[in-house]
């Protein structure tokens, strides 16, 4: 059990460090160092990275 829970901190830690969660009004963010591998601007409000082609959420 104590090894499930050091997992679970574990890998939530990562998941913090690797996105600080601070997005624009239109929901997205600049990731300059293109850790997402999406370039250096992508989209989340709500969902996962993703990226608007023609300005049209693949989400909505």
């Amino acid at each position: 059990m104590k090894r499930l829970i050091f997992l679970v901190f574990i890998i939530l830690t990562a998941i913090s460090i690797a996105h600080g969660g601070r997005t624009d009004g239109q929901g997205g963010h600049r990731d300059n160092n293109n850790r997402s591998g999406l370039g250096p601007y992508h989209y989340h409000h709500g969902y996962s990275a993703h990226l608007h082609k023609n300005n049209n959420c693949p989400f909505e």
